[in-house]
């Protein structure tokens, strides 16, 4: 038989957004090599029971390309699509035959390997002058990348190498002698879907917006407040990691932050978690301001490749407080005391009005 691998262009499963964000995975393309041919053999059974007897599988190469489209590497699935195999049954032996065939078709590529079995076809009446034809409809193996691995194996540049095989088996059910061997040329097609996730992508809103701005407003002297925020990641992103929460610039002291966002490891994409800005009690008045870097990473969580464990966004979150003096007492006094006159002028003017 002569037998030819070819691989097809790979494609992306992305959420629609994802597949916005990532225009240049939108782009990405396998190339596709043909395989030299090859010949399994001839699979022959002498032995009446229900074991199979496997014929000399033969192999050819092909190519895929790799992964490069950007963002993170989730999943990939491999799919070896074999054609339709017509085989002959015959026997060198005097008496008539009969018994069944299979193929077995299977793939091996970085380190991910799928086997396929078919179903048996039949045959009756064979005999040293007479063989029997019959053809297996066309199969599949299939399998992904399940380890770390793995999925390396698929990330970067160029191509990556892989091999096909098929070898076909034979089981006699009467007679002395059963042979299978191939009669058309068949091909297997080679496929690699490959699932990818943006990087981490952090923001104060639902967008990925960087910067936040918050505002106590006027706080009287001697008075403690505090505000919320939240963290998102964005909808089509890889689990988020808050790998560090630092302030540049500011006073020193008078604001802190707290809150489930601080702590994230792995913020999965379309979800948020929540903070709190304390602003502690002060005694000077004036205005009060601070500034914080929040950096954020791919998580280190899962398997997955390509991921930016170290950063790939920094978040800034500013915030503002403006402390006014509490009145005194006598000025408490003073205040009211004004308004009891007023009050006194003001119905004196009416009583002579009347």
């Amino acid at each position: 038989m002569k037998f030819a691998a070819i691989s097809t262009a790979t494609h992306y499963k992305l959420s629609a957004l994802a597949l916005a964000l990532m225009t240049s995975s939108a782009a990405f393309a396998a190339t596709s090599v043909t395989t030299s041919p090859l010949d399994p053999g001839t699979a022959t059974d002498s032995s009446r029971n229900s074991t199979a007897v496997k014929g000399s599988a033969d192999s050819a190469s092909f190519s895929l390309s790799k992964y490069n489209g950007g963002g993170v590497l989730t999943g990939v699935a491999i799919t070896a699509q074999f054609g339709s195999e017509t085989v002959k049954f015959s026997t060198t032996g005097r008496s008539t035959v009969s018994g069944s065939a299979q193929v077995v078709g299977g793939f091996s590529v970085g380190g991910v390997t799928g086997s396929q079995t078919t179903e048996p076809v039949s045959a009756s009446g064979v005999t040293s002058s007479n063989s029997v034809q019959s053809t297996f409809s066309p199969y599949s193996a299939t399998a992904s990348a399940t380890t770390q691995s793995q999925l390396n194996a698929f990330y970067g540049t160029g191509n990556i190498g892989g091999s096909v095989t098929e070898a076909l088996k034979a089981n006699l059910a009467s007679g002395t002698r059963l042979s299978v061997n191939n009669v058309n040329n068949n091909t297997a097609t080679v496929s690699a879907t490959y699932t990818a996730l943006n990087h981490a992508n952090g923001g104060f809103d639902a967008t990925g917006g960087n910067t936040l701005t918050l505002n106590f407003g006027d706080i009287a002297n001697g008075t403690a407040a505090e505000k919320t925020f939240n963290l998102y990641n964005v909808l089509g992103s890889y689990g988020l990691h808050v790998v560090s929460v630092r302030q540049t610039a500011g006073n020193r002291g008078a604001f802190s932050l707290g809150g489930d966002a601080l702590t994230q490891t792995d913020l999965a994409g379309d979800s948020f978690a929540s903070g709190v800005v304390n602003f502690a009690k002060q005694t000077v008045v004036g205005a009060y301001t601070g500034t914080w870097r929040i950096r954020v990473a791919d998580s280190t969580f899962g398997i997955a490749a390509g991921r930016n464990t170290r950063g790939v966004e920094t978040l800034t979150l500013n915030v503002t407080a403006n402390v006014t003096p509490v009145p005194e007492p006598e000025t408490y006094s003073m205040m009211f005391a004004g308004l009891a006159l007023m009050g006194a002028v003001v119905r004196r003017r009416t009583n002579k009005k009347a």
